[in-house]
C-alpha cells in the first residue's frame, strides 16, 4: 500500500519527467536561428547576484530574482521580498526591473515583476527638415509577469509564469504573450539542488501601427479613380526567444560563518547556439556575499564572459535590506555595470 508521502514523491516525479520532457520537446522543434528572434530583450539577465556569477543560478538563486530565472524555485523557500534593479545597458540603454514575492502559506508563493528597457529619445530628422521637425521619436520593450509557485513535497517546488510583453518603436506597436514554468529539487544532501526552466514558451509578436497606414492608387494612369485606398503594410510575425535552462548547485564549503557554493548552468536558447555559465558566490556571517563566474562557455563567438559582483545584506528595523552589485566584462561594448536594492520581510 502507497502512503501518502511516497504518492506525493511519485506524483512529484511525474511532474519533473513531463517538464523535462516537454521542454526538450520544445526545443527540438524550435528551428535553429542564431541571432534572429522577437523581443529579443528577454534575453537580459536579471539581478546583479545572479549576473555576477555568470547567470549559473537556475538551480540556486529563491530570492526575488527566481522569479525571472526559475519561478519554480520560489516555493521551495517561500518568503516575502521587494526588489528594484538598474542596469547599464548596451550603447546607453537602461533596463530597469522590479519584482515582489509574497508568502502565502509555508508552501506557496505569488509574484509580480516588470521589466522595461528604454532607448532613449532622438529628435525626428527628415529629408525636407534635416534640423528637425520638432517632434520626438522613442522606443522601449517591456514586460509583465505574474507567478505562482508552490512545494510539492519537501524536495520538490514547482511554479509557472504567465507574461504580458509589449514593444514599442515610435507609432508602432507589438504584443505577445508567454508562459514560464520551472521546478526545483533539493536533495537535501550537502545543499545540492536541481534546476529547469523553459522560458517565453508563447506567441509571435508583430508590428502594428499608424506608420503602417498608407493611401494608394492601384491604377495612376486612369484619371478620375480613387487615388486614396487606405491600405496597410504587412510584417512579419517573429517568435519570441525560448531559453530552456538546465542547472545544478552544491556547498563546497560550509560552517557557522562561512559558505561556497559553486553552480552550472547549461542553456539552449531557440536564437543562439548552447553554452555553459558557472559560478561561485561565497558568503560571511550572512551578510557579505562575493561572487564570480563566466558566461557563454564553449558557445563560440561571443561578446560575454567573466562576471563578477557584491552583495550585502543586514536587518534594519525587523527587514533584512540587500545591496547587490555586478560587473560584466564585454569585448565589443561597454562593460556592464547592475545595482540591486531588496527588501525582505
Amino acid at each position: 500500500m502507497i502512503n501518502r508521502k511516497d504518492f506525493s514523491l511519485m506524483k512529484a516525479k511525474n511532474i519533473l519527467l513531463t517538464v523535462v520532457f516537454t521542454g526538450m520537446s520544445v526545443m527540438a522543434m524550435a528551428q535553429a536561428k542564431y541571432g534572429t528572434s522577437g523581443a529579443a530583450f528577454l534575453g537580459i539577465g536579471v539581478g546583479p547576484d545572479a549576473i555576477g556569477m555568470g547567470s549559473a543560478v537556475v538551480a540556486y538563486k529563491q530570492d526575488a530574482s527566481a522569479l525571472y530565472w526559475n519561478p519554480g524555485a520560489l516555493g521551495a523557500k517561500p518568503k516575502s521580498e521587494v526588489s528594484f534593479s538598474k542596469n547599464y545597458w548596451l550603447v546607453g540603454t537602461h533596463y530597469d526591473w522590479f519584482g515582489v514575492t509574497l508568502a502565502v502559506s509555508d508552501v506557496s508563493v505569488i509574484g509580480l515583476q516588470f521589466a522595461n528597457l528604454s532607448y532613449g529619445e532622438e529628435e525626428v530628422n527628415t529629408v525636407d527638415q534635416e534640423n528637425g521637425t520638432g517632434e520626438k521619436w522613442s522606443a522601449n520593450d517591456l514586460y509583465f509577469g505574474l507567478t505562482y509557485a508552490q512545494a510539492l513535497t519537501d524536495q520538490f517546488s514547482f511554479g509557472g509564469t504567465v507574461k504580458y510583453i509589449r514593444l514599442t518603436l515610435w507609432h508602432e506597436t507589438a504584443t505577445a504573450t508567454a508562459l514560464d514554468l520551472g521546478l526545483l529539487y533539493n536533495s537535501n544532501w550537502n545543499g545540492l539542488k536541481l534546476g529547469m526552466s523553459v522560458s517565453n514558451f508563447g506567441t509571435a509578436i508583430k508590428y502594428e501601427g499608424k506608420d503602417l497606414t498608407k493611401s494608394y492608387d492601384d491604377d495612376n494612369s486612369t484619371a478620375g479613380n480613387n487615388g486614396k485606398i487606405p491600405t496597410n503594410y504587412k510584417t512579419d510575425d517573429w517568435d519570441l526567444p525560448i531559453f530552456f535552462r538546465v542547472g545544478i548547485a552544491m556547498d563546497a564549503y560550509r560552517d557557522d560563518m562561512n559558505a561556497l557554493v559553486v553552480t552550472a548552468d547549461a542553456l539552449r536558447p531557440s536564437n543562439h547556439n548552447e553554452s555553459i555559465n558557472v559560478g561561485t558566490e561565497y558568503i560571511w556571517n550572512d551578510m557579505v556575499s562575493l561572487r564570480t563566474g563566466y558566461k557563454d562557455l564553449f558557445r563560440g563567438e561571443t561578446d560575454e564572459g567573466f562576471a563578477a559582483g557584491f552583495g550585502i545584506a543586514y536587518p534594519i528595523m525587523g527587514y533584512r535590506v540587500k545591496i547587490d552589485g555586478s560587473y560584466s566584462k564585454r569585448e565589443k561594448f561597454d562593460n556592464i555595470m547592475v545595482y540591486s536594492i531588496s527588501i525582505q520581510f
